[in-house]
């Protein structure tokens, strides 16, 4: 309440937190993650030097990382939200190409930490909505700062096997259009660190994004390699059993889904329609197929050339349409992807 209301203060805030805490004999995540915020906005507050400023948020960091760490996704926000202030005012203290050199390497340092930070929690939560505003935020800070980017390409000149500096710097341009300068990043660094998963999932990515059907056997081979099993790498499961499915062994992206339905994943959407299958032009294709089996709010469709049957939910087609469906009636639909298997988005009668 103190941090929040127009008249509260965060020295009230911070002696209540205090006195809870002491007031516990065992306090929980919760009360540490409270103490970390107030230290957050006290790092945040004008007329505080800056050296004042970074003892804040690094003492907000060691309770956070203390007491939950990126194994929450509300630690893990505020882990991530926290580093990205910092490396917002290291950005500015950027130095010229022949300036400065230890705020240069602290600046990278700093960098590195945050890209390891959301890797990291972008695994254990996809979607979720703070992180991805989180990444366009670096995203748009890096490329307002041309001076980060040519101290990202000469850290990754110096250095090719840093995988941190080879990931941000790959994602600037990936998101300049620059792909083809993306991947060649990306191979390099991967061949310097054949067991990142991080450089091949990033990789995978940018070449399923390029012409997933034209590397279909490099990505398959990249996506093997970003997780193990029963590991937090949900995204990248994620993304291999999808790819599995559309291009390589059935089998395994069975076994997949299957992991995935018998596992606890909190903060995933487990049903969540997305990733739907694109031509090489970037174009969404469209399938067609016929309804196997129908039962109350669902049915599945049996579609010429893919083996196993594609689930489609009533919200994916006109309610008006529902309700007369029969097995047997034709359906033309995109073909997407959730945890639980391939589904049928934006589907309507042939």
């Amino acid at each position: 309440f103190e941090l929040n209301h127009p008249g509260g203060t965060t020295k009230a805030a911070m002696e209540y937190v205090d006195q809870a805490i002491d007031d516990n004999k065992k306090p929980s995540h919760s009360l540490f993650h409270t103490k970390a915020l107030v230290f957050k906005a006290l790092g945040k507050e004008d007329g505080a030097s800056q050296a004042l400023r970074d003892r804040y948020f690094e003492e907000a960091l060691t309770l956070l990382k203390r007491h939950g760490g990126l194994k929450h996704n509300y630690t893990a926000g505020s882990i991530c939200e926290i580093l990205f202030l910092q490396v917002k005012r290291r950005l500015n203290d950027l130095a010229p190409e022949s300036g400065r050199k230890l705020e240069d390497e602290a600046a990278l340092r700093k960098l590195a930490e945050l890209e390891r930070s959301l890797d990291e929690s972008f695994q254990r939560f996809p979607g979720d909505v703070f992180l991805t505003t989180l990444k366009a935020e670096l995203h748009a800070a890096l490329s307002d700062e041309p001076r980060a980017i040519a101290l990202l390409q000469r850290a990754h000149d110096a250095n090719s096997s840093n995988e941190l500096i080879a990931l941000r710097l790959a994602r600037q341009y990936r998101d300049q259009n620059l792909c083809e300068k993306a991947i060649s990043i990306l191979r390099k660094s991967s061949g310097l660190n054949p067991a990142s998963k991080a450089l091949s999932f990033e990789l995978a990515q940018i070449l399923i994004s390029s012409n997933e059907a034209e590397y279909k056997e490099e990505i398959g081979a990249l996506l093997r390699k970003s997780f193990t099993e029963g590991d937090a790498h949900f995204e990248a499961q994620f993304w291999c059993a999808r790819h599995e499915f559309l291009y390589g062994d059935r089998e395994r992206a069975s076994r997949i889904y299957q992991q995935f339905n018998r596992r606890t994943h909190p903060y995933i959407d487990v049903a969540k329609r997305r990733a739907p299958v694109k031509s090489s032009d970037g174009a969404f294709m469209f399938f067609e197929g016929a309804i196997a089996h129908a039962k109350g709010d669902f049915a599945f469709l049996r579609v010429s050339g893919i083996q196993g049957d594609i689930f489609l939910h009533c919200t994916e087609i006109e309610n008006k349409v529902w309700p007369n469906l029969q097995v047997g009636d034709r359906i033309r639909f995109k073909l997407g992807f959730s945890f639980r298997g391939p589904c049928a988005i934006e589907a309507s009668v042939c």
